[in-house]
């Protein structure tokens, strides 16, 4: 008897390794593991009731809020490289300005391929070195 897999999941077989290795070369860095606060997106701020969060723990995962849906899912660090996703979420529908909020969040964590903690803001950065996201520890 043979075990045939098609191309799709083959590949998200291989992709899942790979966060997976990526992961488990070591724990999550310390500057980043915990509770943090979304202070600003994109240098166009936040709805201060909103708390956009994300909490990064030692299996090299992700969870927190948009501000109206929760979400989910691996992220794959590498020195101060990162890479987040995929990410699942719920689908809340909320006000206008908050979904808008929300949809600038994820397309940031989609982006982001670095970070920087400089001591009080975790940073995330895209790929031409744009500050993306700009958090503060939660305690």
């Amino acid at each position: 008897m043979s075990i045939r897999f098609g191309p799709l999941r083959l590949m998200a077989g291989l992709i899942a390794v790979s966060l997976l290795a990526a992961c488990a070369q070591g724990t999550m860095p310390a500057p980043l593991e915990g509770n943090w606060l979304v202070e600003d997106i994109g240098g166009r701020g936040v709805i201060d009731r909103a708390r956009s969060t994300i909490a990064f723990d030692d299996q090299g995962r992700v969870s927190g809020s948009g501000g109206c849906n929760q979400f989910n899912g691996p992220v794959a660090i590498q020195e101060s490289s990162l890479t987040f996703g995929p990410l699942a979420s719920t689908r809340r529908a909320c006000t206008g300005a908050l979904m808008d909020q929300e949809d600038r969040f994820f397309a940031a964590l989609d982006a982001a391929r670095s970070y920087r903690y400089d001591g009080s803001f975790l940073l995330l950065f895209n790929e031409p070195g744009d500050v993306l996201l700009r958090l503060t520890r939660l305690e």
